[in-house]
């Protein structure tokens, strides 16, 4: 059973129970195992109250790919903090890349405020 945690309270657990997954899980085929790539908390809260989990399984991505995609996807997240960033960061530059210089532009540093 999963935990109540920040990144997964019990509203959104109840959310999750209530209507189940409306967008598929993304995951992909890493050797014998399936691997969620996009909605693992989704997933989690899913797999704890008992319900479908709608899945789209695609090629395995790069490492440079798989890293860029889930800091961006979890960068608006609460709790993603600058421990979360900088491992980010620290993968990226061991698979020679820069994250200044992401192909899909550039890396997100936060939550910005749209007001002024």
């Amino acid at each position: 059973m999963c935990a109540v945690t920040a990144s997964r309270p019990r509203t959104f657990i109840a959310s999750v129970r209530e209507h189940g997954i409306l967008m598929p899980v993304v995951a992909y085929r890493d050797v014998d195992k399936i691997v969620v790539r996009y909605r693992h908390r989704r997933t989690l809260a899913a797999l704890e109250v008992g319900c479908v989990v709608p899945t789209v399984v695609t090629d395995t991505p790069d490492d440079v790919s798989r890293i860029l995609s889930q800091l961006g996807e979890n960068d608006h997240r609460a709790g993603l903090g600058t421990r979360d960033r900088v491992t980010a960061f620290e993968q990226l530059a061991l698979l020679g890349h820069s994250p200044l210089r992401s192909p899909s532009g550039p890396v997100p540093s936060g939550p910005r405020s749209t007001l002024s």
